[in-house]
């Protein structure tokens, strides 16, 4: 086990070890190394399971990791003003963006806990 950085540290502005969000515990989440791995800094698209063509968080066995990604992704653009969701599948990480906002947003809606 370790953590993945939700928003990665090569997409905000100041980078690792320099952006107080490196360090925000509302942006990490616990996640499998080989997990971590295979996402690396892709933006989180639905349906998708590479590096290179975006990641759903539903690949780690649990739809439910969807809603919790995006509201952390939410959260993220919250606490730091310069960071942008957008709706693409990728984008360079010098515009410090991430995505897919469409699917973000219907995860959030989907996969919220109902009481």
């Amino acid at each position: 086990m370790n953590k993945e950085h939700t928003w990665p540290a090569s997409r905000t502005v100041l980078g690792r070890d320099k952006d107080p969000l490196e360090d925000d515990i509302h942006m990490v989440r616990p996640t499998l190394k080989s997990d971590n791995q295979n996402r690396g800094n892709s933006f989180y698209v639905e349906g998708k399971n590479s590096s290179t063509s975006g990641w759903d968080p539903a690949n780690c066995g649990n739809e439910t990791y969807r809603g919790d990604s995006a509201r952390i992704m939410f959260y993220c653009v919250v606490a730091d003003p310069q960071l942008k969701l957008v709706d693409k599948e990728t984008d360079s990480s010098s515009n410090h963006t991430m995505g897919k906002l469409s699917d973000l947003i219907k995860w959030h809606l989907k996969y919220t806990i109902q009481s």
